[in-house]
């Protein structure tokens, strides 16, 4: 009986060290998650996929390690198909989070001076600051006067922020582009919708991965659902391995069209943000490392999962190939997507870009009453009594 050959390979004695290593790597980018997560200015809900990815990470790799030196571990169905369920979705969500940047990176240049209002930036600047109106309120209420002292402005915010041209005092009048806004926010709700979908196969695919060691049968259906449904109801071989490519073809397809699409917003508009670009594309190459890496191994089959036959990738250099190009590039994209503001490099705001459409004047007009009346109700809070 021969099954798919666990990407990574079995957990072997000599997978302990760098199991531990990468481990304690993530461990380390937990406070600096952690502070971008509860600090105003920097949380944002546009990498909420990459920081549930970082925690599930330090679980994986300390399973891999408890693994290494334990033989009913490493057997253990339930086991194998958790690491091979989660490498094989893991890389898709911080893919998912470049196209949320890249929306939010051609959203914010399309915004003209007249609708600028709207953008993520500015709404994500005037959130994570306390404007002179609120201060003073807020300075007499004791609980709040610490937060009122320590937030900078808006106008300190718009300084720093290099997608805020717009709006500082001397700018020119820019004019808005509503058709870019609408291509980028088509574009990503469908690539949200195929990463998805790539996101499935893999979960359908890899779930069964365990029960392989047991029953022959589920062989040929994992070997299919793991890179996409086949069109044919009987499945050579070639077949197979053909199509178990596609899902992840698909992840690298997007990330090369993502990039693409940077590309192009660069050549058309004039206010794309250098700093978040360079961001983009370093985590794209990235996850385009991962992807070309498991299209390279994925086709291999074995009889044995503690094979040591080459298809088997459990010798010295396969392991090292792995932890080079699927787990290294990993870690590296999440150490770059979070050492730095993301929400005011890349305009995010709290939200990323949530609207489907631009605000109309009668969303306008509620949206300030709601903004009047809170402000209202604390000024009444902060009164002496």
């Amino acid at each position: 009986m021969t099954f798919p050959t666990p990407v990574g390979g079995a957990s072997l004695p000599f997978d302990f060290a760098p199991s531990v290593l990468f481990a304690v790597m993530y461990g380390c980018l937990v406070p600096i998650l952690l502070w971008r997560c509860v600090h105003p200015r920097s949380w944002t809900l546009a990498t909420a996929g990459s920081v549930i990815f970082s925690i599930e990470r330090i679980v994986v790799f300390a399973l891999r390690a408890s693994q290494s030196n334990n033989e009913s571990r490493r057997l253990s169905p339930g086991l194998l198909t958790y690491s091979q369920l989660t490498f094989a979705t893991g890389y898709i969500s911080i893919a998912q989070d470049i196209v949320s940047l890249v929306r939010c990176l051609i959203v914010n240049a399309s915004f003209g001076t007249d609708l600028v209002s709207q953008s993520p930036a500015i709404e994500g600047a005037r959130r994570a600051t306390k404007k002179p109106t609120h201060a003073a309120t807020l300075t007499s209420w004791p609980r709040l006067s610490l937060l009122a002292s320590s937030s900078p402005t808006y106008e300190e915010i718009i300084e720093r922020n290099p997608i805020s041209e717009v709006v500082r005092e001397g700018a020119p009048h820019f004019v808005d582009n509503p058709r870019y806004r609408s291509m980028a926010r088509r574009y990503a709700n469908t690539g949200a919708f195929t990463f998805l979908a790539a996101t499935i196969c893999g979960i359908v695919a890899n779930s069964q991965f365990g029960k392989l060691l047991e029953d022959e049968s589920k062989s040929q259906q994992v070997m299919t659902w793991r890179y996409v449904f086949s069109s044919r109801p009987y499945i050579t071989t070639d077949n197979v391995l053909r199509n178990r490519y596609a899902s992840t073809g698909i992840t690298l397809a997007l990330v090369i069209m993502t990039v693409g699409a940077v590309v192009l917003a660069n050549m058309c508009m004039a206010r794309i943000s250098q700093p978040s670009t360079k961001i983009i594309f370093a985590v794209s190459l990235c996850m385009s490392i991962v992807a070309i890496y498991r299209l390279s191994v994925m086709f291999n089959r074995s009889d044995s999962l503690t094979s040591t036959a080459p298809e088997a990738l459990n010798s010295s250099s396969a392991k090292a190939l792995f932890y080079i190009f699927h787990a290294f590039p990993e870690w590296l994209s999440i150490a770059l997507l979070f050492s730095c503001n993301l929400r005011e490099i890349c305009g995010t705001g709290p939200y990323a870009d949530w609207r489907s459409h631009d605000e109309t004047e009668k969303e306008r007009e509620k949206r300030l009453k709601k903004e009047a009346i809170k402000l209202e109700a604390l000024r009444t809070l902060s009164s002496p009594a």
